[in-house]
């Protein structure tokens, strides 16, 4: 089962690499494009005025207090024995990589 287990998070993670190149081309190109206006709003509607925008550090904070939250939530149910911190934030970091797959597949 084990097996099985790692070849689908590696045809996974084989899989997302392209997304994740794409992404990486995309916001190096919307960050020279807003770097390059004064604002940072652009007025064809395809971005939100800043007023409008999630702050990135509360972004930050939440996903910190989120993932800190959760293994705590895991080591309180299986005990200090069970499931490392480690594995769970392993978990978490490659259950967001696949959620991004996930949400580019679905399109």
């Amino acid at each position: 089962m084990w097996i099985a287990v790692a070849m689908m998070t590696t045809d996974s993670i084989v899989s997302l690499l392209p997304v994740v190149s794409e992404l990486v081309y995309t916001l190096r190109a919307s960050y020279n494009k807003a770097s390059e206006t004064t604002s940072g709003y652009d007025l064809d509607g395809e971005t939100e005025p800043p007023e409008r925008l999630v702050p990135t550090r509360h972004a930050l904070w939440g996903l910190l207090a989120s993932a800190l939250l959760g293994t705590l939530i895991i080591r309180a149910v299986f005990g200090k024995d069970g499931i490392k911190a480690w594995a769970t934030l392993v978990g978490f970091v490659l259950a967001a990589l696949l959620s991004v797959l996930g949400c580019v597949a679905s399109f």
